[in-house]
């Protein structure tokens, strides 16, 4: 892990993020290709056995019924409640500390299969946390933020609104062009990797950039709560990605968190209005800080 973490000029990376909203960095190509051969691999299991909704689990001290750990399908059948379009056709694996947990608690029957791919999983998100944490700790030096050993305390606890979570996602090929419609992240911080099939594109300048990370690259950028840390002075990233008739995704996208005072996050377009209407004046007269 440490020369992984090494291997990488944290320094340029987060200077590029804080100029431009998101910055690459180098990842082993093979870490994300076992991502994307496992979970393809496991929701072909999930319907050979017919069993992916004992896969869904609600994550403690959250008031929600939506699941939130482990499996999620999507149909496109389902509108969203805020924005009012359909939700995007895809599936998507949640994971994060209380995963092992929660599996435990079931009746499900585990194949060596299943045994590997969470394994491999779990070791993915530990990768991803360092480079979150070392992300987090390298904002600190640059620009003095103090959020690192939020961003640990996230990650190692299950916190309502602000548990780190990795998600894997496919898109399966549909008759029509589809992909996830333009969004922000709930995150402090997003890092994106194993990216295949589709573009992932970011709203830059007025337009839509390919951000997609090549081949042996991950990319980094800003969600929601940056708003919070940097006093408004550094905006989320919005995003979205896009498939041709035909085309599959798949992509690995992990979410490094904080804890915000006085404040759950429970959507991140009604959290960034918030921002602007509850919390900038208070912020900029030196009234409110993000931290507990």
């Amino acid at each position: 892990m440490d020369k992984i973490l090494r291997s990488i000029d944290w320094y340029a990376v987060m200077q590029e993020l804080w100029g431009t909203g998101f910055a690459f960095y180098h990842l082993d190509p093979c870490l994300a290709e076992v991502q994307r051969t496992g979970l393809r691999e496991f929701l072909k299991r999930r319907t050979e056995r017919g069993d992916a909704d004992q896969w869904a689990f609600t994550r403690l001290g959250e008031e929600t019924d939506n699941p939130d750990v482990g499996l999620e399908k999507f149909d496109g059948s389902e509108v969203d409640p805020i924005s009012g379009l359909p939700k995007d056709c895809k599936s998507r694996f949640h994971d994060d500390c209380t995963l092992r947990e929660r599996v435990s608690q079931t009746s499900l029957r585990l194949s060596q299969e299943d045994h590997f791919f969470l394994e491999q999983t779990e070791y993915f998100r530990e990768i991803n946390n360092a480079f979150s944490y070392k992300q987090a700790a390298t904002l600190d030096d640059l620009q003095g933020l103090h959020c690192a050993n939020e961003v640990h305390l996230c990650q190692q606890h299950s916190t309502p609104f602000a548990t780190t979570t990795q998600r894997g996602l496919y898109y399966s090929a549909q008759q029509v062009a589809g992909g996830a419609q333009a969004h922000i992240d709930r995150s402090f911080l997003s890092n994106h990797s194993g990216d295949q099939g589709g573009k992932l594109e970011a709203f830059i300048d007025g337009n839509w950039e390919c951000i997609s990370p090549p081949e042996g690259q991950a990319v980094v950028f800003l969600g929601v709560k940056a708003l919070w840390v940097t006093h408004g002075e550094k905006q989320p990233l919005l995003h979205r990605s896009t498939t041709t008739v035909g085309e599959e995704r798949t992509a690995t996208v992990h979410f490094g968190q904080i804890r915000l005072r006085d404040y759950e996050l429970r959507d991140s377009s009604i959290a960034a209005a918030d921002y602007g209407r509850l919390f900038q004046e208070r912020a900029s007269a030196g009234e409110y800080h993000w931290q507990l």
